[in-house]
């Protein structure tokens, strides 16, 4: 896959690209080579990726919602679009959203025990207390904060 969209997404590298490939190509209509994100949604939900991975869903079912069928290059734009990317302010306040899911404004413990559990991180309690310190003094950690954070190690 050599094109510019590969080659440029600021979300995904290329092998995880080809890795959605394989899943989209699971789900696509060889007539139309267009994919029912519903289908993919019915069928992680079947498996328990609902409850095991609720951030990607809540991102597949916002795109289920606004696009419904679609080519791989617009699916892998939409994801990398709804997922944000760490290197643009923008992205990073997308990041923030998904992560704050019950959208208080503020990230807690909680919040980055469950992102690290979601993505398979294993993480230690006294590490995530590390992170929680090091960004907001242990306190949740608001927006500004998450920005200057990310900011910071972006720069280095």
């Amino acid at each position: 896959m050599g094109r510019d969209f590969v080659k440029n997404n600021e979300s995904f590298t290329s092998d995880q690209i080809l890795e959605i490939f394989d899943a989209f190509d699971c789900f696509v209509d060889p007539k139309t080579k267009l994919m029912n994100i519903n289908s993919l949604i019915s069928c992680a939900g079947s498996l328990g990726l609902d409850e095991k991975h609720p951030t990607i869903m809540k991102v597949l079912e916002g795109i289920s919602d606004e696009i419904g069928e679609t080519d791989f290059e617009t699916f892998v734009n939409e994801l990398t679009r709804r997922l944000g990317s760490a290197r643009h302010r923008e992205g990073r306040q997308t990041l923030f959203n998904l992560i704050d899911a019950e959208g208080k404004g503020e990230l807690t413990i909680d919040n980055l025990r469950s992102l690290a559990k979601e993505v398979g991180h294993i993480i230690s309690e006294e590490e995530l207390k590390e992170v929680m310190d090091n960004i907001s003094k242990g306190e949740p950690i608001t927006y500004e904060e998450f920005e200057r954070y990310l900011s910071r190690k972006l720069d280095r």
